[in-house]
């Protein structure tokens, strides 16, 4: 049967900066023979991603921490052919850094990235809430509000939060109908959750996400597309300054 033929990615070290290009080979380990992928081996590389993924988005896979593929292995249940795969996938998305010692560590965080993810953001976003302002009805107006009606009722669970602030802003998307902006911003999606996580630690910060919700439902209702631009613009951008700030206090060298 054909052997796979190894990726290769060009490794940053934990600054980010650009090395020799080498193999990714697992965690520095010889580049090992396979077979043709089968569903089976497909099914568990998905869930490897799955399970590492939330990992580095919720942080508990820390910034510059070193990956150990046995150690991972054996807490999966898996083989290291679906772990590989995986972690090449999270390679790609930059959530992973290959060092050029061939060792993965998860992407350190840093200021600079932090101002181009929510800047890029801003910009899709804004796009977007245009369009929603064009295309909303009333029956999805009131969709948001039962959202952020939910959010505010669970703001002492940090998970739901999350997750129903991301539901807002998805609703939103639903309405806008751009599939080339919703492509774009889930591309960025596995760093901007790593970046909320910290912004929303931040004393006052979900109060003033709620008040900016608010004023973007105002403006979706009165579908003045200026207007919901601009609170967008501001409210992506405070979530930069918030997540800006718990960088630097968490993690200073940053």
């Amino acid at each position: 049967m054909t052997n796979l033929d190894p990726r290769s990615r060009r490794p940053r070290d934990a600054g980010g900066m650009v090395g020799m290009r080498i193999p990714y080979q697992g965690f520095g380990n010889p580049v090992a023979g396979g077979q043709t992928m089968a569903i089976a081996r497909v099914s568990a590389a998905q869930v490897v991603y799955e399970r590492l993924w939330e990992k580095i988005t919720t942080l508990r896979l820390a910034p510059g921490e070193r990956l150990n593929e046995a150690s991972l292995v054996a807490e999966l249940g898996v083989s290291r052919t679906p772990m590989r795969e995986a972690v090449r996938r999270l390679m790609s998305e930059d959530l992973l850094n290959q060092l050029p010692t061939g060792a993965v560590i998860v992407r350190p965080l840093d200021v600079d990235h932090l101002k181009q993810v929510y800047r890029t953001r801003s910009g899709l976003e804004q796009v977007i809430v245009r369009q929603a302002c064009e295309n909303i009805t009333d029956e999805q107006i009131r969709q948001l509000e039962v959202v952020l009606e939910a959010n505010r009722h669970h703001v002492r669970f940090p998970d739901t939060t999350l997750k129903l602030g991301a539901d807002f802003h998805n609703l939103i998307a639903d309405v806008a109908g751009n599939e080339v902006c919703r492509r774009l911003l889930n591309q960025l999606r596995g760093h901007t959750i790593r970046y909320r996580t910290l912004s929303n630690e931040m004393p006052g910060r979900l109060d003033n996400v709620f008040e900016e919700h608010e004023e973007l439902i105002q403006a979706l209702e009165a579908r003045d597309a200026d207007l919901a631009a601009s609170i967008m613009d501001r409210h992506v951008m405070a979530a930069f300054e918030s997540a800006r700030k718990a960088v630097s206090q968490r993690y200073p060298a940053a």
